[in-house]
């Protein structure tokens, strides 16, 4: 029987919570062997959502002795989402019954911490702990993007607080920090005392966290930016600047991730976001930036769209990149201007890989596509390219996508001589028609490129391998040579 029991246990380990708590109503033995898993990660909110006044009976149920259970509940989560209302946090059985009581939480992701947020400056001693994510954890007159002028000293003193509490946290690898996510009106608030903040700077600087992996910074301040020694991937969500790039200076940092919200109104439509003036702050090298909200790249006859314009001047701050990636892109292009601003970053910093996960073409169609890219492209020392293009590029061809996407993979090729992974794509197919996925490997024989037809899981390997910083052209020719072709 203990056999039995064993092996049941490894198997609901291996189950996501949710459905080890669909298990555990089997039986008794299952509800002993499966709770564990089941509470390992906790959404407070969702129990709130199904019982809104039982809260905090739900966490009485979490910290007191169970029949079935050696332990409290409670003692085997590992995540924990905290509700949403801010009021049920400061709570003495929240603080001081259950979070007190979690051996073993990794994880904690506080939901709306709003003025709440300095209770949390006392509860961030939790020795496991390596990941805390906030959000909405500015005061309600604290403004999104930059510290404005209006941001008193008290207020500027808690967020300082929290964040010199976080080099208390000595497993901390990921942290993520949001500020005010809704586009409240704020009323004026006295002139913020910018000697004290600066005074206060000074006297009690921000502490390094030594382990810290993961930075995710959503309309966050700049000067409320932890010193991150060993940071590794950086996301950033500007609402009007990109300042919090240049909080710090990040020498090993690999992945930039990027995104700015657009505002609603149209007049503003296609403006992009102020890159601040700090010539003196760069980054000397990032293996991959991704921009992953929507951006176009005009041209002189371009027309607004609801895209932003992509910020050009980011990419002076940059010294060295390998990987370009964007989520959303407009090309606006045009015939008769073959130098395009973006382009010319990307030759100048020499990357060897560029990603479209969707890719707009608004001018005349493929054809056009195919008479100008690869020529935009070809100063542009790629070793991979990945386009995934909209459907509607394909309307109208007299050709399949398939054909149409090999006749461009071949003239890609031919342009860009440094080429040696391809990937082309056409997104959302219509019902009756075959989803064109195509990963190709370009051999080059007297200078004549071929293209061989290679698995995904092949390409994808192959492009982990070229965006890492340490890349070698023969670490790609033993991937091929160990792994089949199509």
């Amino acid at each position: 029987m203990h056999l039995v029991e064993d092996i049941l246990l490894s198997i609901f380990k291996l189950l996501p919570p949710s459905s080890a708590t669909t298990v555990a109503q089997a039986s008794k033995l299952t509800y002993q062997l499966a709770m564990p898993t089941a509470l390992s990660k906790i959404h407070l909110q969702d129990w709130c959502d199904w019982n809104p006044t039982g809260t905090i009976e739900w966490v009485k149920w979490l910290t007191s002795a169970h029949p079935y259970l050696p332990y409290p509940p409670c003692h085997y989560i590992k995540s924990l989402h905290t509700p949403y209302h801010s009021d049920i946090l400061s709570t003495h059985v929240f603080t001081d019954k259950l979070l007190s009581k979690i051996p073993n939480l990794s994880e904690l992701v506080v939901l709306n911490t709003g003025e709440q947020i300095d209770v949390f400056v006392c509860l961030l001693f939790i020795p496991t702990l390596t990941t805390l994510s906030m959000s909405s954890a500015t005061i309600d007159n604290v403004l999104t993007g930059s510290i404005p002028v209006d941001i008193t000293f008290q207020d500027w003193n808690i967020l300082h607080s929290l964040i010199l509490q976080l080099s208390k946290v000595p497993l901390l690898a990921s942290l993520s920090l949001t500020g005010d996510e809704e586009e409240n009106e704020h009323e004026e608030k006295e002139l913020a005392h910018w000697d004290l903040i600066q005074e206060l700077s000074i006297a009690s600087p921000l502490l390094d966290l030594p382990y810290l992996k993961h930075l995710k910074l959503q309309q966050w301040q700049r000067s409320l930016v932890p010193p991150t020694s060993s940071l590794l991937h950086l996301s950033v969500y500007c609402h009007t600047t990109f300042e919090v790039l240049w909080a710090h200076t990040w020498h090993d940092l690999q992945t930039v991730e990027i995104d700015f919200m657009l505002d609603g109104d149209e007049e503003i439509f296609g403006e992009s976001p102020p890159i601040d003036n700090y010539k003196n702050h760069s980054f000397s090298h990032i293996d991959f930036l991704e921009f992953t909200q929507k951006w176009y790249i005009p041209s002189r006859s371009a027309t607004m769209y609801d895209f932003a314009e992509l910020p050009h001047q980011l990419f002076h701050h940059i010294k060295s990149l390998s990987s370009l990636s964007f989520a959303d892109l407009m090309w606006d292009d045009c015939e008769d201007e073959l130098r395009c601003e973006t382009f010319d970053a990307a030759a100048r910093l020499k990357i060897r890989s560029l990603t479209f996960d969707h890719f707009y073409y608004p001018a005349n169609g493929f054809e056009d596509i195919l008479s100008t890219m690869p020529q935009r492209f070809s100063p542009i020392p790629l070793i991979h390219l990945s386009i995934r293009f909209v459907p509607d590029l394909f309307k109208d061809l007299a050709m399949d996508p398939l054909t149409a996407c090999k006749r461009l993979g071949q003239k890609l090729a031919e342009f860009i001589p440094t080429l040696m992974v391809l990937e082309l794509e056409v997104l959302d197919a219509d019902d009756d028609e075959e989803r064109v996925v195509q990963w190709w490997r370009i051999e080059r024989r007297e200078e004549v490129p071929r293209l061989e037809e290679i698995w995904s899981e092949v390409g994808e390997a192959a492009v982990q391998l070229i965006q890492r910083k340490a890349f070698k052209l023969q670490a790609l020719e033993e991937l091929f040579i160990t792994r089949d072709v199509y």
